[in-house]
């Protein structure tokens, strides 16, 4: 990797988005370094506790076990926002961390980024585990800009 073809956000750094993939021998080189980093100041742990892995009895559960365990924490907070059974309904779950749901058209858009966070949090709260929430893609119906 040249440094003098690649632009530096500030000195001495690289953007991640301006550089390739480490080649085995870069990884071996940065393993490396940690290990003597780690070594030289008592650092024997590497789990992340910030950002945990999801449970192993959740990784278990194939994706139609896993919107089975979210539809009772879905029902008690669309009781609780006020919203109807099926205006807002679990479609999928991506990688086992990225929860996918569905507006119908009766919930207003300026809702939708506020109640995604909400549930975001209560499903954290209900579970232990860190999933991330996220709105359904709209698809494009106009025939003609989808040519």
């Amino acid at each position: 990797m040249s440094e003098r073809t690649v632009s530096r956000t500030r000195p001495g750094l690289l953007s991640a988005l301006a550089v390739m993939l480490p080649t085995p021998a870069q990884t071996r080189l940065l393993r490396a370094a940690q290990a003597d980093y780690r070594a030289g100041h008592q650092i024997r742990s590497l789990e992340n506790f910030w950002n945990p892995t999801i449970s192993k009895a959740w990784l278990r559960l194939d994706e139609a076990a896993q919107i089975a365990r979210l539809e009772p924490i879905l029902d008690g907070f669309l009781v609780e926002n006020g919203l109807e059974a099926g205006e807002v309904r679990v479609v999928g779950v991506e990688n086992n961390i990225r929860i996918v749901l569905a507006f119908e058209d009766s919930v207003a858009y300026d809702r939708k980024p506020p109640l995604l966070m909400d549930f975001e949090r209560r499903v954290r709260a209900a579970t232990g585990d860190r999933f991330e929430v996220f709105a359904q893609e709209m698809k494009d119906t106009n025939r003609i800009r989808r040519l």
